[in-house]
């Protein structure tokens, strides 16, 4: 009987502690949040609303809800909404922060705009965390968002020819040749978007060293030349738009040259070298 009680007694106590154990995980898990995007896919400046729905049923100290923006968006001053019991914000232009002081159910929403996009299209994902009292994430949840390039930027190599001569797309050219480019660069504010005015616009094209910039030219903005190096070869030319309102565009015009370089190597006396 003594041995029984003793054995009722230990499984008793490990029921117990089951018990504790699972009670913890419960309230450490009662903090959550979902995560919503009014948009699958975007472009540069749309404006994309962002709202998380976050729950907290057991307070042990305050609940963090901490979204962390993609570098792509910015987050529009003044549009955090938050619905819901007591609460305290912070913001910045790439993460947004909400203290839950309450128990209940809370809405939070807020802007953001699309300040940069690929060169192809991407999808990003944004995610937010819930954080308990000693900063240990504890909930999160993502949404994903395609964007798409600007269709207002255009990069067009408009010509190019071998010692003058046109190659087309040519890509094994005789070594020690002069290869030219000429190369139109176009940024347009397209009429219709979600943009308004895109303001402070550099068109900038960086060269690589074994490039050389022979010409260049703008439209719709102010030229401004870079040069570096020991030779004070140009390598840098940008077109400074300053505001770009709806319809108005700049165009940056380069050209482009360099010798092909036969290198170092054994097969420098081939005569012929991919670029």
């Amino acid at each position: 009987m003594l041995r029984l009680a003793l054995t009722l007694t230990a499984v008793l106590m490990v029921v117990a502690l089951m018990s504790i154990a699972a009670l913890a995980n419960a309230e450490i898990g009662d903090s959550s949040v979902q995560k919503e995007i009014s948009a699958d896919k975007a472009n540069l400046g749309d404006r994309i609303v962002i709202t998380l729905t976050a729950e907290v049923t057991e307070m042990q100290g305050n609940v963090s809800v901490i979204d962390s923006l993609p570098p792509e968006f910015t987050y529009i001053p003044g549009s955090l909404d938050v619905q819901g019991g007591e609460f305290t914000t912070w913001t910045s232009d790439h993460w947004v922060r909400c203290d839950l002081l309450e128990l209940g159910l809370y809405t939070i929403q807020f802007e953001v705009q699309v300040t940069s996009t690929p060169a192809e299209a991407a999808i990003v994902r944004n995610e937010a965390f819930v954080y308990d009292a000693s900063g240990n994430p504890v909930h999160s949840d993502y949404a994903e968002i395609t964007l798409v390039p600007y269709a207002g930027f255009t990069q067009t190599i408009v010509g190019a020819a071998v010692d003058s001569e046109p190659f087309g797309n040519a890509t094994l050219i005789p070594v020690m040749t002069d290869v030219h480019w000429l190369i139109e660069i176009v940024v347009m504010n397209i009429a219709g978007d979600s943009i308004g005015v895109m303001q402070g616009i550099d068109v900038k094209d960086r060269l690589g060293g074994n490039l050389e910039l022979d010409d260049y030219l703008t439209v719709n903005g102010t030229l401004i030349v870079d040069e570096t190096g020991k030779a004070a070869k140009v390598h840098l030319a940008w077109a400074d738009a300053g505001d770009l309102h709806e319809s108005e565009w700049v165009m940056l015009a380069l050209e482009i040259s360099t010798a092909v370089n036969p290198g170092t190597g054994n097969n420098k006396k081939s005569g012929q070298q991919l670029y």
